[in-house]
């Protein structure tokens, strides 16, 4: 009877783990001191995505919580993903060099922007709610400007993480165009 009742709740106990959410949210290490990188979370709380007639997709995340990098309270951090082509799973090779999207990482601040730019591998899996599911995977990110007085906190960075994104072909474009007009700031 004991062994009953562990087998019902630790099946029970699958179950309910395997109807979770997947975790979201991305993780950015930063190369500034080789011997010593440091590593911090961003959860983009808007997250959105556009595709053209191209099939491309365009997925942009906005946060405007601050970096544990920066010791500075209003900070607003944009990831912009441009993924050229999707890969399927099973039948798509795939090694550690591969990359289908471009990355665009922008922190701005009171005192100027940095703008990180670079490449990773994406997948996308749009869901049964209609968002889309992006698993990137071996992204990584060099300095491409600053502007201001702020200055390159990251050096070379790794990116990695998971996000969810929904439909909205206006805001996605208007988040677009926030990165762009930041940049020339």
């Amino acid at each position: 009877m004991l062994h009953h009742s562990l087998t019902t709740s630790f099946a029970l106990l699958l179950c309910c783990l395997g109807c979770q959410t997947p975790g979201t949210g991305i993780k950015i290490c930063g190369y500034q001191e080789p011997a010593a990188p440091r590593s911090f979370a961003v959860d983009f709380a808007t997250c959105s995505y556009r595709s053209n007639e191209n099939g491309d997709l365009h997925i942009v995340g906005r946060t405007h919580e601050p970096t544990v990098l920066l010791d500075q309270d209003e900070v607003s951090q944009y990831l912009h993903i441009h993924v050229y082509w999707r890969p399927r799973p099973g039948r798509t090779y795939t090694d550690s060099s591969s990359a289908n999207a471009t990355l665009r990482y922008l922190v701005a601040t009171a005192d100027g922007v940095a703008v990180y730019s670079g490449t990773g591998f994406v997948y996308p899996r749009t869901r049964h709610d209609g968002r889309v599911q992006v698993q990137l995977e071996s992204g990584r990110l060099g300095l491409e400007t600053v502007n201001g007085t702020l200055d390159d906190f990251l050096g070379p960075a790794t990116i990695v993480g998971t996000l969810q994104a929904v439909r909205n072909d206006v805001r996605t474009t208007q988040m677009i165009r926030e990165v762009e007009l930041l940049t020339e700031r």
